[in-house]
Order: C-alpha cells, then structure tokens, then sequence
C-alpha cells in the first residue's frame, strides 16, 4: 500500500508535533482520555483508538490508557471525518487549537482514508493541506536587529522541562533564549561560533552542555532544538538528529520567576 503524507493543520493518528493526546467521544457528556507526553518533538507517533460497546483504549506509541462511556448509549453516529480544525463544535465546551504538522496512515475501521483521498477513490475529500512531507515553520518571529527580543510567561521547569524550537540564522553568536529565577538559579540556550550551547544552574553552579552539531548552524538553514530536563535529573539537548545527554547531582529544581526572554539571533 502507499502510505500517503499530508502536512497541514491536522490532529491523532501518526501525529507530529503534538503535547499530548485527547480523545474526547460524547456519551451521557463528552468522555476525554489523555495519552503521551511531550510529543510536540519533532518526530512521527503512532496513535489508536479503539472502542467496544462502552469501554475505550487509546494508545500512543507504546501507552495505553482505558475508560469507560458513561449514559445508556453503546452507538455512535458518525457524518463526516475531519482533521486538523474542527468545524462542528455544537458538543465541545473548549475547542481544540488547530494542528499544524503532518498526519500520515490514517485509518478509520480498516478504511485508510488519506490514501483514498489522495486517489480519488472516496465520494467526498475536501482538502486544504497538501500531500507530501514539507518542512514546517509554525508562527516564525522575526528578529532584526540585535536589541531586538521576545518576552514569555514563565518558563514552567521546577522538576522537569521540555522545549522544542526551530531557529535560522546567519550570525554566528547571540541568545536564543534566557529565563532567571530565585538565587543563581538560569537556562540558557545561546549560539556560539555557530553552535548551540545550553547552560544551566539549579543551585549547583552553571553547568555547560554543547551540541554536537557536524556543522556551523549559522548557515540560513531551519534547525530543530530539543532541550529537556527528566525527573532524574537527566538532561538532553538535541540538534536535528544527534544528541547529548549530562546527569546533573546535586538540587533538582528549577526555580525560574521572571519572564522567558527570546532573541538576539536574526
């Protein structure tokens, strides 16, 4: 079978990227179920749902997670299938944010419907994403000159963090992004020479993790970053594909205050 790739606004099924999953099926009220953390990473994931009479399972890569459909009502009536933004909104008190991102393999009771679409074997397809993996640039912000910056809420990190941005530029050094709090405690995600170094104090002392990049990133390319903290202690910084990690002794919170600033790489 070809397995076709849609880049779009797209929610569940094979997602990337995402913070995490939600299934939500109306019952007596609507019934929601989390699965996964921290996939807004960059990479592909595999979701599942699956429903028998009132009991659900939703699985993301290898967790699985169950409930129960409260009310009478074993059936579900269906219309039309949509991903990405959702137009009927009638049964949801909270809409979702629209995702942006790429879906692929979508299968609905053994109908892979992406395929389909992309075949033209189905009655109905209405599409405003496009077929075929692309690179995605989600918001950008452009900064211009080197007093330029961004100011955020809060970085929220006292026991674990996950960060993931995309930058280009063709200056070799400047702050990607910086967040203060109580006594000495920072992070610090900064380019140097062209390549990425994160730095980190959590009462300890900084501590300085490079990234092992083949090549100067200054090069007016996008690059990803992963920067991540574990309940351990466990730190990881990750450049597009290659990756390092440090175990940090020692204070286990991060005690961040004041705003997470961004800029000064253009």
């Amino acid at each position: 079978m070809v397995r076709s790739s849609v880049t779009t606004p797209l929610p569940d099924k094979n997602v990337y990227p995402a913070g995490n999953r939600a299934l939500r099926l109306p019952g007596k009220g609507p019934e929601t179920l989390f699965a996964g953390q921290k996939l807004n990473d960059n990479e592909w994931h595999s979701v599942k749902v699956v429903r028998r009479g009132k009991s659900l399972q939703l699985s993301v890569d290898n967790v699985t997670v169950e409930g129960q459909m409260t009310g009478a009502h074993t059936q579900l009536e269906f219309h039309n299938i949509e991903t990405g933004i959702m137009t009927e909104r009638r049964f949801i008190s909270v809409v979702p944010s629209n995702f942006i991102g790429h879906l692929q393999g979508l299968s609905f009771n053994g109908v892979p419907y992406l395929d389909q679409c992309k075949n033209g074997d189905i009655s109905y397809c209405e599409l405003n994403a496009r077929f075929g993996m692309r690179h995605i640039i989600a918001d950008p912000v452009t900064f211009r000159n080197k007093a330029s910056y961004l100011a955020l809420a809060t970085l929220q990190a006292y026991a674990s963090m996950h960060l993931f941005f995309q930058f280009k530029t063709t200056t070799s050094d400047g702050l990607l992004l910086f967040n203060s709090g109580d006594g000495s405690d920072f992070i610090v995600v900064e380019l140097v020479k062209g390549y990425v170094h994160y730095v980190f104090d959590l009462g300890n002392g900084p501590s300085l993790m490079k990234g092992n990049s083949d090549k100067q990133l200054n090069d007016n390319q996008w690059h990803n970053v992963v920067v991540s903290r574990d309940a351990n202690n466990v730190h990881t910084l990750k450049i597009d594909s290659r990756t390092v990690t440090q175990h940090s002794n020692g204070a286990r919170n991060l005690d961040l205050k004041v705003q997470l600033i961004e800029g000064s790489a253009n």
